[in-house]
């Protein structure tokens, strides 16, 4: 066998065989080409150099039609293969995207046109090929406020304000790497570990050196001296947002590129606390960097720390916020332009109203100081509910209009998300058949399964989520229930029951389907005459006092569990009992952790809730160990095996033996949530710390508002 592993071999040919030793089963073109960030086209242009390399190390490719393509080998082989190939060097291939990010990039530093041929020439590709790439480019900055200026003999460069370049590049920067990983490989490049950077890492390398990795130490020393006259301290997030902000400052005005601010608003940002603060971290810029700092680049660094404030804080700038009338009259804006566009009535919708409000409070705030925001989700939600994106784009002109300026697509892409909440509620139709929905404790799983009988089931209305304990025969039939549906297989009362999963299988659908249909018709009208309580989506109006009490009792509530909740990213587990481990180990005290951990495990025995699709399992209990209602958000480095499911996320929820209902509700709302929206499981699986943290928070922003 040859162990020339590189010979005839590029990156592209390199990442497939990578992708094909991960895979045991066949893996169609069109997967490959997805995790690589080429078509399907392009992965089959490669097949003959693949199976000429291959076939040279004694190995074949398996073909099969509709099913895809396998490596023949054993899975020892292939684990020894990978890990020779990451120590292989091999020629770079560049995807379009990586070849226009690395041309836009090129184009952010040079002052003078560069020919179209020396693009062709470094990434040998034709002109023609150069020429289509800056096509994409000319619609990919359309919305940035800088333009591609093409000259025949003369060459290609930018035009635009200094500001909207260096948010070209801050762009680019997250969309290669988040803040956290960013972090990792400036202190790699500082002690100069290059490290295993991928696919893209030139790319990487391209960025960091534009923001300067040879002074982002110093800048750090910097900023944490200055951290110490905070009134609150910087997040880590916040902080590396600040470093790649300064350094861009140097590098730029090194290169004769600074940004000049409107003295209106330089005036109003010179009385605040953060402009003192940017002027003293100016002054220790110049003295170690040998630069001179305008007072325009000053205020932009006060805006940035005034940015850092407001996101990591959760509280607005006072003095920038928007009144309420501003605010909530471009909502209705937006609301009345969406609903003219699809035909379809929001305007009554008064969730979205609240939700787009609490939203757009920040989103202004942001415009106004010209602060931008990462949205994970924003590829995701370009390409799966890409109608739901361009109606955000056509109904956010108003917001446009009013702050002057365009709209980013990440601010659009979660206005997106609050329209697509709004439509998939109005396809549910009413109920017909009344359900109580129990499991031994009445958290967690009984919670997600309501979720899911509501969005299954348009004929079935969940009145109440109870423990088995709590289930009473006079109860059911004082308030019509026409069938209990339980994940226990230990009800015992005078009604129709239906146990299914916690989530919701093929088999359980059927299951509910044959409940349903054993009910007389007599028997159902019964119980319609007998219904007294609404449902969970209708309650019937309380009085002001008892109304007020009951808002006082779950906002207690909510800040009892967001005061109580732990987010681990990333710690060193192998099994998902070391998860639980970890969990209860910052959660409780020591007194505390092994009541809780057995009760987890007590509740485990009985059938574990793992939502496959996503990885992500849930544990629950009551535990008289407990004194207050808790979440945990456990993220393990790598996946881990459960009862023979790949898990890359845990998610706790722990409540006292005699919790209150409120508590009860509170606490099943993030695990409803992930039922129904399907972007929440992506932030978990894929955000850093405080864009989980976040996350949590708008859930129950959102719960508040329905109180």
């Amino acid at each position: 066998m040859c162990h020339d592993w590189g010979a005839g071999m590029n990156s592209r040919t390199k990442a497939i065989i990578e992708i094909l030793c991960e895979n045991d089963d066949y893996i169609t073109l069109s997967q490959i080409g997805k995790e690589i960030g080429v078509s399907s086209r392009t992965v089959l242009r490669e097949l003959d150099g693949l199976e000429q390399w291959l076939k040279k190390n004694e190995l074949t490719l398996d073909r099969k039609p509709k099913a895809g393509i396998r490596m023949d080998a054993a899975p020892a082989f292939k684990m020894q293969l990978v890990k020779q190939l990451s120590d292989t060097s091999v020629q770079k291939i560049y995807s379009p995207k990586e070849r226009q990010d690395l041309i836009l990039l090129e184009l952010t530093q040079k002052t003078e046109p560069i020919k179209q041929y020396y693009f062709s020439s470094i990434f040998e590709v034709s002109e023609a090929t150069i020429s289509h790439d800056l096509d994409k480019i000319d619609e990919r900055v359309e919305k940035l406020n800088v333009t591609i200026v093409r000259k025949p003999g003369i060459g290609i460069y930018m035009e635009g304000r200094e500001k909207d370049k260096r948010h070209l590049i801050v762009q680019l920067l997250y969309e290669y790497m988040d803040k956290e990983e960013l972090y990792g490989m400036m202190h790699r490049e500082i002690a100069g570990d290059e490290g295993d950077l991928g696919i893209s890492a030139q790319t990487q390398v391209r960025l960091l050196n534009i923001i300067g990795p040879e002074i982002l130490n110093q800048l750090e020393k910097m900023i944490g001296e200055a951290a110490k006259d905070f009134d609150q301290p910087l997040a880590d997030s916040a902080k590396i947002g600040l470093i790649v902000h300064l350094a861009l400052v140097i590098k730029r005005i090194k290169n004769h590129e600074s940004i000049e601010m409107a003295p209106v608003l330089l005036q109003e940002l010179a009385v605040s606390n953060e402009y003192k603060t940017a002027k003293a971290l100016a002054a220790r810029m110049e003295d170690s960097f040998g630069v001179s700092i305008p007072d325009g680049e000053t205020g932009y660094i006060a805006m940035h720390l005034k940015g850092s404030r407001m996101t990591d804080q959760s509280t607005y700038i006072s003095d920038y916020e928007f009144n309420n009338f501003q605010v909530v009259k471009l909502a209705n804006q937006v609301i009345r332009s969406a609903t003219e566009i699809l035909g379809t009535d929001l305007n009554h919708d008064k969730q979205l109203l609240s939700g787009l409000v609490s939203h757009l409070k920040t989103v202004l705030i942001r415009l106004k100081l010209d602060l931008g925001i990462r949205n994970p989700l924003l590829e995701d939600i370009k390409e799966r509910y890409h109608v739901y994106f361009k109606l955000a784009e056509m109904a956010s002109a108003s917001i446009e209009d009013f702050v002057k300026k365009p709209i980013p697509d990440a601010e659009i892409g979660f206005i997106a998300m609050h329209l697509g909440s709004a439509i998939e509620r109005l396809k549910q139709k009413p109920a017909v058949y009344r359900a109580i929905v129990t499991c031994t404790n009445g958290i967690g799983s009984s919670q997600m399964l309501a979720t899911r009988l509501v969005q299954e089931f348009k004929h079935i209305e969940v009145v109440e989520v109870l423990s088995t304990i709590d289930i009473e025969k006079a109860r059911i039939e004082q308030e019509g229930i026409d069938l209990v549906i339980s994940t226990v297989d230990s009800v015992d009362i005078n009604c129709p029951v239906a146990v299914v999963s916690p989530i919701l299988t093929e088999k359980d659908i059927k299951q509910i389907n044959k409940t349903l249909d054993a009910i007389e018709p007599g028997q159902h009208e019964i119980n319609r005459q007998r219904s007294m309580k609404p449902s969970l989506s209708g309650r019937q109006s309380l009085d002001v006092i008892a109304k007020a009490n009951r808002m006082k009792d779950y906002a207690s509530a909510i800040l009892e569990l967001l005061t109580h909740m732990h987010v681990i990213i990333e710690p060193a587990a192998n099994s998902y009992e070391t998860c639980v481990d970890t969990y209860i180990g910052q959660a409780f005290k020591r007194q505390q952790q092994n009541a809780v951990r057995k009760d987890l495990f007590k509740r485990e025995e009985i059938g574990a809730t793992i939502l496959k699709e996503k990885g992500i399992m849930l544990m629950h209990c009551k535990s008289k160990a407990a004194h207050h209602i808790d979440i945990g958000i456990v993220r393990p480095k790598a996946t881990i095996n459960a009862h023979g499911e790949d898990i890359s996320l845990i998610l706790f929820l722990v409540a006292p033996l005699d919790a209150m209902p409120p508590q009860l509700d509170v606490l099943s709302e993030t695990s409803k949530e992930l039922i129904r929206n399907r972007h929440l499981g992506d932030v978990l699986i894929k955000g850093n710390q405080r864009e989980i943290e976040m996350a949590v928070e708008e859930i129950y922003d959102r719960y508040i508002g329905h109180l």
